[in-house]
This record gives C-alpha cells, structure tokens and sequence, in this order.
C-alpha cells in the first residue's frame, strides 16, 4: 500500500498525492494543461525544480510562465542560455557575451574573434 502525503495549494485546497511524488508529478495530478505550462514550483515560499520531491504537509504552488513574474524570469533566463549555447555550437570562434533577461524578454551580446 502506497503512503500519500497532503499538500495545500494556493487556493488553500489540500490535494493528496503519493508519497516520494516530485512536482511535476504534482502538476500531472493537478492537470495536463498545468504540467505542460509548468516550469518551476514554489513551496514555503522558496523556489524549487520541478523535480525536487513534494514535502508531506507544505503549501506548493506550480509557477508558470503565464502565472507569476517569476516564471518569466526563470523562462527568459534559461532560454538565454539554450540560444547562447546554439550560438556557440554555429560559431564556435564567438566570445559570449552577457545575457540577462530584461523586463520583456532577453538579450545576449555576442563578439567575434
């Protein structure tokens, strides 16, 4: 018999979800369409990867890029990094440059050698 832990979600609902779950595990259980949009989670207040286990009795939340700022940051952020790696595999004599996310997106800069 498997153990379920009980979590409480920002509309301060309880779901119970099995033991050892991770968040993206949480998302699926929550819905398809959220699992799919989900790019971290937030539990107690702190950020966490969607692969970190679900603590039993935590308040959770699943960010999404439409959702909450953060997930913005955190999009804009590591997508910087796909394309500047991307770059880097075409050109391989670029010197990278720095790439923070903006408030609408983000930028890189690039310099030849």
């Amino acid at each position: 018999m498997t153990k379920n832990i009980s979590v409480k979600l920002p509309d301060n609902s309880q779901i119970e979800i099995e033991k050892n779950s991770d968040f993206f595990q949480l998302a699926e259980n929550i819905g398809p369409r959220l699992a799919k949009d989900a790019i971290a989670a937030r539990t107690d207040g702190k950020l966490v990867d969607l692969k970190k286990k679900v603590p039993d009795k935590s308040s959770v939340g699943i960010i999404t890029f439409h959702n909450d700022d953060i997930g913005k940051k955190i999009y804009w952020h590591s997508t910087s990094h796909i394309m500047a790696q991307a770059v880097k595999s075409l050109f391989r004599d670029v010197k990278l440059g720095i790439g923070p996310p903006i408030e609408h997106g983000f930028y890189y800069d690039f310099e030849k050698k």
